[in-house]
């Protein structure tokens, strides 16, 4: 079974019912996401940002003092609702759409983000729709974290990879009833690079330093939306094997604070100056010809003017037609260069 193309309503509903969960444990993007995104954008205080798949806001808040505006899209009312009522900036806004489907004008954008949603989003009509909203020359990011953080305690860790190891086989088994639509991270930055719609991509490797104890720890696994997906569906947290992962970290993260630290993989593209990197590509090389041509004349008026002014200049004074010729020649030359 699967969905219709435009269907994304599976995974609208994977991420409804917890928004208040997921926006009290999830991580703040890394600090240094915003300068590298501004000096790559060539803007040290871009009008506007546009943040794609915001959720509760997290990733959109975050640009509250580093910008004009940001704009959070999302399909989700539930988690918008989470968002607008957490956010007291005047400069933020939330929207409902999809990251195919945003409803911004055109070029209306220096950086557009999305911070851990791409593999839930269409990733050509995503692409396309991100260059149509960026301003020619614009920066888009799309980055993920690592689960888990690495929290200090290798046995917390350990027991929370081995619960999403039994996470991930009865997701199996729900989606084959109830499908969504997803695509790996790992193909993030090909399918970039594939879309035409970029001049330049690469990756980039960040880490954040973050703090937490036992009840996060427990909370950030509970916010994930296949967790929320099986137990909304039935399943028990011991068959999922919270129970023990409980108990891990009860005993070796307690209830005080202690520093965590994230590793996230940023993809970042660069957008076309005109519609496609052929168009861009003939135009350039067209720009260079018409400047040679201009230059030619240029030269060759340059040339016969010269050659007016001499013999009018010298009564009685005859120069042959390759003195002449040669004499102009080295005074535009001086002129244009050497051509």
């Amino acid at each position: 079974m699967s969905l219709p193309p435009n269907d994304f309503t599976g995974n609208i509903d994977r991420f409804s019912g917890f928004a208040d969960l997921y926006d009290k444990y999830r991580p703040e993007p890394p600090a240094i996401i915003a300068p590298i995104l501004m000096r790559l954008a060539q803007s040290v205080f871009p009008q506007r940002v546009v943040d794609l798949g915001c959720g509760t806001g997290l990733s959109t808040r975050y640009w509250t003092d580093k910008v004009r505006e940001v704009i959070g899209i999302e399909p989700s009312a539930d988690m918008r609702h989470q968002a607008e009522v957490q956010t007291r900036a005047r400069n933020v806004s939330y929207r409902e759409g999809l990251s195919h489907q945003t409803g911004l004008p055109d070029q209306c954008a220096q950086i557009v983000t999305c911070s851990q949603a791409l593999h839930w989003m269409e990733p050509q009509a995503t692409f396309q729709e991100v260059a149509r909203i960026l301003n020619p020359g614009g920066v888009f990011a799309a980055y993920d974290y690592d689960w888990p953080p690495t929290t200090g305690s290798w046995e917390a860790d350990a027991a929370y990879e081995e619960c999403m190891r039994r996470v991930r086989v009865y997701e199996k088994e729900l989606e084959a009833k109830s499908p969504v639509k997803r695509w790996g991270k790992n193909q993030h930055l090909a399918r970039m690079k594939a879309s035409g719609c970029f001049r330049y991509v690469k990756e980039i490797v960040v880490h954040h330093l973050d703090n937490g104890n036992a009840e996060r720890f427990i909370g950030i696994f509970l916010s994930q939306g296949g967790v929320m997906a099986l137990l909304k569906n039935g399943l028990s947290e011991k068959q999922m094997g919270i129970d023990r992962l409980r108990e891990i970290a009860k005993q070796t993260l307690g209830t005080e604070d202690e520093s965590w630290y994230w590793s996230y993989r940023l993809r970042l593209g660069v957008v076309l100056q005109s519609a496609s990197p052929s168009k861009f590509i003939q135009s350039d090389a067209s720009s260079k010809s018409w400047s040679l041509i201009v230059r030619d004349i240029l030269f060759r008026c340059f040339c016969l003017s010269s050659c007016l002014t001499i013999m009018s200049a010298t009564p009685g004074c005859s120069f042959g037609k390759d003195q002449t010729f040669r004499c102009t020649t080295i005074q535009a030359r001086v002129a244009f260069g050497n051509t």
